[in-house]
């Protein structure tokens, strides 16, 4: 067996931390997809959230105000189908360090990848937008922790594609065939055709 890669300053290696990290997203993804869902479900989002803060809506016709509130409907629905998402890749993000699978390990880094590109570009965005420093500040040290978290796992995929690594799972698949009567496929297959006959 080979020796992974350390992480989390030499406390685990690539393996476990690759799982803290999907248990850790998933739990909390979760918790903000429940906390998404408690705010639909109890407040309305056309209700005045102060009564001092009238806003003048007799400028506005009544199908603009229904297509602000259906726009503001599409987003919290679209927040939710994120979250869906990233559930699912965390998830899988997890068995996978059970099961050695690269396309689960594959298919969250894309998804945080993109998650993380977007971020930094929201971060950049809004923090020139209202010209605050803070925001900036923040939002680069919640990059930071993104960042290590996707270096973790893309170290976790580089151990998995080490040949070492790949040599093991081609033995315990071949073994495993032997027991269970599942023929592996071959690397190199003969057709068998026959140039002479007509």
């Amino acid at each position: 067996m080979t020796i992974s890669t350390p992480c989390f300053f030499g406390l685990t290696n690539v393996r476990i931390g690759t799982r803290i990290i999907a248990f850790v997203q998933f739990w909390l993804q979760l918790l903000c997809l429940s906390i998404i869902i408690t705010n639909v479900v109890i407040q309305d989002p056309l209700q005045e959230k102060n009564p001092k803060e009238t806003v003048n809506t007799s400028h506005y016709s009544p199908q603009t105000i229904n297509y602000k509130a259906i726009q503001s409907d599409y987003y919290v629905f679209l927040q939710i189908a994120s979250g869906l998402v990233n559930l699912y890749a965390c998830f899988y993000l997890k068995k996978a360090t059970y099961s050695h699978n690269l396309q689960y390990i594959n298919f969250w880094m894309i998804l945080d990848f993109i998650y993380y590109i977007v971020a930094v570009v929201f971060i950049i965005y809004s923090s020139f937008k209202v010209r605050s420093f803070s925001i900036f500040f923040v939002g680069l040290i919640g990059s930071a922790f993104d960042s290590y978290k996707l270096f973790v796992v893309y170290l976790f995929y580089l151990d998995e594609l080490s040949p070492e690594r790949l040599d093991v799972d081609r033995n315990n698949r071949t073994q495993n065939s032997m027991h269970n009567g599942i023929q592996s496929y071959p690397h190199t297959v003969d057709i068998g055709t026959d140039n002479n006959r007509i």
